[in-house]
């Protein structure tokens, strides 16, 4: 009735009951819950604690102002348009050796991301794409 995921966060499913072999109740709860919290929690907040410390390293005058679910928005400052993309793409590829120093944890599973820029969410163009 309970799931840990890799961050050790722990999901308890208290009123699930087994109906039949393959039937549970709550069953969709108990199988997106821990890939929805690892995918747009533990991932992405490894990758921008990383950016963070690489944007301070560079102190620069961006900032990360938002995240959406698995999304990350920063108000680039004009001039920083291109070391900006250099360590966003530098933190997403990152991803792998970030889970494994902060978590402890191991996987094969290839990890997407795009990099976008413009003037607000509705109009932007691809800059890099893994």
């Amino acid at each position: 009735k309970q799931i840990k995921c890799p961050s050790g966060m722990i999901f308890a499913f208290p009123n699930c009951e087994r109906k039949s072999a393959d039937k549970v109740t709550g069953k969709t709860q108990i199988v997106n819950y821990p890939v929805q919290h690892f995918a747009t929690f533990a991932i992405v907040w490894c990758v921008i604690v990383d950016l963070w410390r690489e944007m301070k390293k560079h102190n620069l005058k961006s900032k990360l102002v938002l995240q959406i679910h698995d999304s990350i928005t920063a108000d680039v400052h004009p001039d920083e348009k291109d070391i900006m993309k250099d360590l966003t793409i530098k933190s997403f590829s990152s991803t792998l050796r970030l889970l494994k120093e902060r978590f402890n944890y191991e996987t094969d599973v290839p990890i997407g991301f795009e990099v976008s820029i413009g003037h607000n969410l509705m109009e932007k163009s691809k800059l890099y794409k893994v």
